[in-house]
């Protein structure tokens, strides 16, 4: 019987690794994810896309204010990423999904899905891919949704951030 040669490329059949804790909120916390500018950040339990829980943006006074992650990123990779967003108390809005570096040249903004139409009766998708490009060091990166009308309050569920292969 013939040997088997070692698969090169087993590492591509593997699933890809998920980069973002507590990415559709079933540890029934909002750990590790905290407000970008004002926004509170609520466990919940009514409004879910799958599972038990989501996270619900309230006190928004800006158009930039999201819930947001921490992530480690490699300079020049690109990610996939991806988020289920619905309102809670508008019929009609738009929605990013977007990511703030910050690096020796400051702080930068990019989003992987921009400016989505999303609603209150159902989940809508927001996906994209990102480049990390960084001058000098990564002093801090984090993904966020953003761009609903102030004081619009919204759910998310199920964020996922991968190496693209």
């Amino acid at each position: 019987m013939p040997e088997l040669e070692p698969n090169d490329n087993e590492s591509e059949t593997n699933d890809p690794v998920e980069l973002i804790n507590n990415s559709g909120f079933e540890a029934n916390n909002t750990a590790p994810w905290f407000g970008h500018g004002e926004t509170q950040v609520e466990l919940e339990s009514a409004h879910v896309y799958q599972g038990l829980y989501s996270a619900k943006a309230t006190a928004r006074t800006d158009n930039w204010n999201g819930i947001a992650h921490t992530v480690t990123l490699e300079a020049g990779k690109t990610y996939l990423m991806s988020a289920y967003v619905k309102l809670a108390n508008a019929e009609l809005d738009k929605a990013s999904l977007s990511v703030k570096l910050t690096d020796d040249a400051g702080d930068h903004y990019n989003s992987a899905a921009y400016q989505v139409e999303v609603n209150n009766t159902n989940w809508t998708l927001l996906t994209g891919e990102y480049t990390h490009t960084v001058d000098g060091t990564d002093a801090g990166t984090y993904i966020y949704i953003e761009g609903t009308a102030s004081g619009v309050e919204y759910y998310i569920d199920n964020i996922s951030v991968t190496k693209k292969r």
